[in-house]
């Protein structure tokens, strides 16, 4: 019974060991870089949830569990791209009335996304004077 409990905690060891070894780029976990590209003025995901207070949960853990970093470029010269993160409903409201397409569906072998597109007749407002 001891060997199959130490022969299941070294497999996990050497799944972490791995995932430390494949961190590069100061630290973050990297993954080859793709298009995510619509017609529509913004990209929106289903959901991901942040705990941005650690008093909300408790694991007897002291740092960060993982850190995310997300890299964009414009898709020309001269063309402003914005990345943000913030509450589903507020940005949900920000969206109201503006065609935006969410990501539904990833693929990664081989690349391949799937997106619903919400239609919307006004353009959004200048994203960086929301307060989310």
């Amino acid at each position: 019974m001891l060997a199959l409990v130490g022969l299941a905690l070294t497999g996990a060891a050497a799944g972490l060991g791995a995932a430390v070894f494949q961190q590069r780029d100061q630290g973050y976990l990297t993954f080859p870089t793709q298009r995510y590209a619509v017609d529509s003025y913004a990209i929106t995901s289903e959901q991901l949830e942040v705990v941005l207070d650690d008093d909300d949960l408790d694991l007897g853990r002291s740092g960060p569990v993982a850190s995310l970093m997300l890299r964009a470029t414009s898709p020309g010269p001269g063309q402003d791209v914005f990345v943000g993160v913030g509450p589903r409903a507020e940005v949900a409201a920000y969206l109201a009335g503006v065609e935006h397409s969410e990501i539904t569906q990833i693929g990664f072998n081989p690349f391949r996304v799937t997106y619903q597109t919400s239609p919307g007749a006004q353009p959004p407002t200048t994203p960086g004077l929301q307060d989310f």
